[in-house]
């Protein structure tokens, strides 16, 4: 079963329309906390469910009984403690790189925590597609993926299009994740 998660407004049926025709099987629909509340999905030909979208930890601990994606580069460890469905997002953040390895957001100490809490580490795609520093993101995602494969996380990768044209289909997210060093990209899909 392959899923995206997606950022809709207002353009629902049309991401769904668009995830058929890519061959998802199901689609999650992230909002942020103020708009999930209370929010009803329209009846689609696929079924979907919704996230939680918190950018900050204040969000995430709000959220913390729903299934929620955090986006944010700041404070991971108290993230990961807090144990969102998925963190996302990690490498985005302004820090500066150091001579023998990238400032990834992720170290030891931290992927340690994730897998005791069983946190899930996504890549959204959009990030990648829109980034002006495109070649520091991968970088930093490479190095990420090193520490998914050292120490069994759970990794994801999603599109997280606003739009219908930015989706992509899973063999092109599978063929991103094996491009970045993910061997196992099949269950990055799921």
């Amino acid at each position: 079963m392959t899923s995206d998660i997606v950022r809709p407004d207002g353009n629902e049926k049309e991401l769904c329309e668009m995830a058929i025709q890519l061959g998802f099987t199901k689609i999650w629909f992230a909002y942020p906390l103020t708009k999930a509340k209370g929010m009803f999905l329209p009846k689609t030909k696929i079924p979907s469910d919704i996230m939680v979208l918190a950018r900050t930890t204040k969000e995430l601990e709000k959220a913390r009984d729903q299934n929620v994606i955090y986006q944010g580069s700041d404070d991971i460890r108290k993230a990961i403690e807090i144990g969102p469905s998925i963190i996302c997002d990690i490498e985005t953040s302004s820090r500066k790189d150091f001579i023998h390895h990238r400032n990834s957001g992720l170290n030891q100490v931290t992927a340690k925590i994730a897998l005791e809490k069983k946190v899930t580490f996504g890549i959204p795609f959009l990030t990648l597609l829109e980034s002006t520093s495109r070649h520091i993101i991968m970088g930093r995602l490479q190095q990420n993926i090193r520490f998914f494969r050292k120490y069994g996380l759970k990794t994801r990768i999603f599109s997280f299009a606003r739009e219908p044209f930015q989706m992509r289909s899973p063999a092109e997210l599978k063929s991103i994740m094996t491009d970045l060093g993910m061997h196992d990209s099949g269950k990055a899909l799921k």
